[in-house]
């Protein structure tokens, strides 16, 4: 498959990577000369000097030919624009990414499609579905449903209590079958695995089955499925925002934003469930005054990749089941799965996910708050902690 891709970003360069690998060919575009000179030579990917917005370098990257173009730049606009002119000039699918949701209501799709999009991705929502799924099912590594839900696939790290640790995959072909080991990630390893192939403490597990049998997966898994009432969130962003309008009413949320005015736009836009307060999330003072120790999930979204795994890492000291934090370098991954932080949330993968994930991203190609007062009725609507801030309640 040829696969053009425009846009030398972060996004791009990653979704490059990993469609590279799948032996595809891969042509990665960029105005920009610099960018795309960063590329490693032993990839298997043609740098164009380009822009997606022309003709003239579209048909030099080879569009006509094309089966699939997807444009990531940061411009929304550009996006779309270069999307339509590749539909036109010939290529068989199109992707653009967005960033206004309007776009992906069922009415405006439709629009869009007329025009020669076939989809577009809006990265954080698909941070903040995931998040929500990692509340949902705090048991999970990664949940990921195909097909339209007909087949789920889901990854659990399995521990020394797991029934199927020690277990050779033959003699799990002896037991009832409701589900399939599809892949095993063993430290840095993936294994495809065969019937001699054994489980250990510490693997993490991809299974494949349907609806109906996910509890005797996490069963066998030997994982607890802990019911989730408190969060706290660690930094106000458009995810943040996001999936506190995604997560169920009857889930107490906390967001602990640094910026004050910050905070208000949040309290504003936000259900009467989620408490905005203003502080530093860092302050471990502040955590305990919130009650970190009584919460079930943890969630860092700041833009600090480093900031957020050390936030994790500080919640599992108090006993968070769930962590969940938002990673910008592509490298920190295997670092933040060594330290048992339960799930990782890539904005350039989720957003294209997965975290949102380019691994969601590529599930879709290849499946072609007016402020109130506080609690103690203060007059501004602020309450102040001794060393954290403020506490704005959202609207009803």
């Amino acid at each position: 498959m040829k696969i053009v891709i425009a846009g030398a970003g972060e996004v791009g360069t990653h979704l490059a990577k990993m469609l590279s690998q799948e032996n595809h060919d891969i042509v990665l575009m960029d105005p920009k000369e610099e960018r795309l000179s960063t590329m490693s030579s032993t990839m298997e990917i043609l740098p164009v000097v380009g822009n997606p917005t022309s003709l003239k370098d579209l048909e030099e990257a080879g569009i006509r030919k094309t089966d699939l173009f997807v444009s990531v730049t940061p411009e929304e606009t550009t996006n779309i624009a270069a999307c339509i002119l590749a539909h036109s000039l010939g290529a068989h699918k199109t992707f653009a990414r967005i960033n206004n949701y309007e776009y992906l209501q069922p009415k405006n799709k439709e629009l869009f499609e007329k025009l020669g999009i076939t989809s577009m991705i809006y990265p954080e929502m698909l941070a903040a579905r995931e998040i929500v799924t990692a509340v949902k099912r705090p048991w999970a590594r990664q949940y990921w449903e195909l097909f339209g839900g007909a087949l789920i696939l889901i990854g659990v790290k399995v521990r020394d209590n797991a029934q199927i640790v020690n277990k050779m995959l033959s003699e799990l072909l002896m037991e009832q079958k409701f589900y399939h080991i599809v892949a095993i990630k063993r430290k840095n390893e993936t294994i495809i695995p065969r019937g001699n192939d054994h489980i250990e403490s510490g693997d993490l597990l991809f299974f494949t089955t349907t609806r109906n049998y996910i509890e005797d997966v996490r069963l066998l898994a030997g994982k607890k499925n802990p019911e989730v009432k408190k969060v706290i969130i660690m930094g106000g962003s458009r995810i943040a925002l996001r999936a506190c309008q995604y997560l169920p009413n009857n889930i107490r949320v906390k967001v602990i934003e640094t910026n004050k005015e910050k905070s208000y736009r949040i309290a504003e836009a936000v259900p009467g469930n989620v408490l905005i307060i203003n502080g530093d999330g860092r302050d471990m003072d502040l955590l305990m005054h919130e009650g970190i120790q009584d919460a079930q999930a943890f969630i860092a979204l700041t833009e600090n990749s480093s900031t957020n795994i050390l936030a994790c890492l500080a919640a599992k000291r108090f006993g968070v089941y769930r962590t969940v934090a938002k990673i910008e370098n592509i490298d920190y991954i295997p670092l933040a799965e060594s330290m048992d932080i339960g799930s990782e949330t890539d904005r350039r993968q989720s957003y294209l996910p997965i975290s949102a994930g380019c691994r969601r991203f590529e599930c879709q190609m290849s499946d072609l708050c007016q402020c109130r007062r506080g609690r103690t009725g203060c007059p501004t609507g602020f309450q102040d902690h001794e060393k954290s801030g403020t506490r704005l309640t959202s609207a009803s």
